[in-house]
């Protein structure tokens, strides 16, 4: 892909003055693994589309796909860390070579 898909929906606000407001679809993660992220990233995945398809109602066209991450390849944050911190993608590196030496 040579274009980022920017994946933000507009919907109107909740407030006195509706302003729309940037919402964006959710990935969520879960496993026996620890997972430790950093609150704003750029992240490299490997997946696998399980489907994807277009519908068309009341003269809109929406579509979805549905994908499986199958590994997190890197993980890069945008903030400034403390150096006392471990970096997301340093301990995603640990977690990848503690795992690979079990098999």
């Amino acid at each position: 892909m040579k274009t980022p898909i920017d994946l933000a929906e507009y919907h109107e606000g909740l407030n006195a003055v509706p302003m729309p407001e940037k919402h964006y679809p959710m990935l969520h993660l879960n496993g026996e693994k620890e997972l430790s992220f950093p609150e704003e990233g750029t992240m490299v995945v490997r997946f696998k589309r399980e489907s994807q398809g277009k519908t068309e109602r009341d003269g809109k066209t929406r579509y979805d796909a549905a994908i499986c991450v199958k590994e997190i390849l890197s993980v890069q944050s945008e903030a400034k860390e403390s150096k006392e911190e471990e970096r997301a993608e340093d301990a995603l590196d640990r977690l990848r070579d503690e795992i690979t030496k079990k098999y």
